[in-house]
């Protein structure tokens, strides 16, 4: 998966290179515990959406290679308060800040992220862009709280579900392609599609991550409790009760696979694919090549979930 990102990214890849060093040094980390994990990795997938719409080369795009850094460090901030709620035990395979030094530290560095994140925004000089991130991260933590109350009250629906996963991931990805076109002065009308189209990308994202969840036997989300579309959609037609205890991860994914909760997200999924796809389209022609380029991340996620649902 990681190699076919890469050369979907081929266009932007020098300015991809410089936003991992700007991310550096715009955290200037005090602490003296692993932050790394947090920032390097990952699909990278934020930066590069708002390096696309930026239109975005190299190096010498300092401004759209210093917003992109920005939303990634949003991102990973909200990892690292994601962790302490979920009580998380790992990290992109190695321990969670939470796990390994304990949740008033995990808290600090989490708060100290998104403190250096936004004076990062406010030091590219467009004030809009510090709004959209304000807004972005209202969004995302009335997302999840939603979340939380759905998971302690265990009262999820396909309803509560879309509406969680358009606050906490779509809202930031629509926010990444917007941030994009704020960087070079995108018309109103520009600016409103590339959002649009980011929320429609955002929602099928989520819906695929949350596909390959249902496998993680360690610490994903079905491990706690946190229900997405493949079994919700289970749950709805009568084949199994969530609420109750007993059912193992495994057990799950069998009966899932067997009653064609998967195939059925992966449906969904296409559509809001298809949508952000359509709404790119109406994009203006230098813009709409690299944003349709970067779609196609879609397409490899989804060949992903394939090949897991699919294994040999």
């Amino acid at each position: 998966m990681f190699e076919a990102l890469r050369e979907v990214y081929a266009p932007i890849q020098g300015a991809l290179e410089e936003v991992n060093r700007a991310i550096v040094r715009i955290v200037d980390s005090p602490f003296p515990i692993p932050l790394e994990p947090f920032f390097q990795g990952g699909k990278r997938l934020r930066p590069a959406a708002v390096l696309f719409a930026a239109r975005a080369r190299g190096p010498e795009d300092r401004r759209a290679v210093q917003a992109a850094a920005v939303v990634e460090l949003v991102h990973a901030s909200s990892l690292i308060h994601d962790d302490i709620v979920d009580q998380a035990i790992l990290r992109r395979e190695v321990e969670a800040l939470n796990y390994a030094h304990g949740e008033s530290v995990a808290v600090l560095a989490g708060d100290y992220v998104f403190v250096r994140a936004l004076r990062g925004a406010y030091g590219l000089g467009i004030p809009p862009i510090v709004e959209e991130l304000l807004i972005v991260v209202q969004d995302m933590v009335v997302g999840e709280f939603w979340e939380e109350m759905a998971t302690r009250d265990q009262n999820f629906s396909t309803d509560m579900y879309h509406r969680i996963i358009g606050k906490k991931t779509a809202s930031l990805f629509a926010g990444a392609l917007k941030i994009g076109g704020l960087v070079r002065g995108a018309t109103p009308e520009e600016l409103d599609l590339l959002f649009r189209t980011g929320y429609a990308y955002g929602m099928a994202f989520q819906i695929l991550d949350d596909c390959v969840d249902l496998f993680d036997e360690t610490d994903g989300d079905a491990k706690k409790g946190r229900w997405s579309l493949p079994a919700l959609y289970l749950q709805e037609r009568g084949k199994v009760d969530l609420t109750r205890p007993g059912m193992s991860l495994g057990e799950l994914r069998e009966l899932t696979l067997k009653e064609g909760g998967f195939q059925h997200t992966l449906g969904v999924a296409a559509r809001f694919a298809e949508e952000a796809r359509t709404l790119a389209g109406g994009l203006p022609a230098e813009t709409r090549e690299g944003i349709q380029r970067f779609l196609r991340t879609l397409d490899i996620l989804s060949d992903h979930v394939q090949t897991i649902l699919t294994p040999g």
